[in-house]
């Protein structure tokens, strides 16, 4: 499940948006000026307007369960819950090895 995002790094998040917009309205203002003016890091806005992402954007390759997975796994335990059968950390467990080995033997 993707972490939970504190509301500092997302208002933090909008005002590098906003200056990123602001710059593509008008590419002559100077970053720096931009960062100041919202008060966001200026070499955080500098590498957005280069083209990278923000780090809850990108999945990260350690992950051993895709998205997709996660959420079928969240569903099972919610499943559980509601007919009153605690999940336990082993089950939890074997369901996602189970999750994943299925995929890739192609089931």
């Amino acid at each position: 499940m993707p972490r939970q995002q504190r509301p500092i790094q997302t208002s933090c998040e909008g005002r590098i948006c906003l200056a990123m917009a602001s710059y593509r309205n008008n590419p002559k203002q100077l970053v720096r000026a931009l960062a100041a003016a919202y008060d966001v890091p200026k070499s955080t806005l500098q590498r957005r307007l280069y083209g990278t992402k923000a780090r809850l954007e990108i999945v990260s390759v350690n992950r051993k369960l895709s998205p997709i997975k996660e959420q079928s796994l969240v569903q099972w335990i919610l499943e559980l819950d509601r007919r009153g059968f605690p999940p336990h950390i082993i089950d939890v467990r074997r369901m996602a090895r189970l999750v994943n080995k299925q995929n890739k033997t192609g089931f």
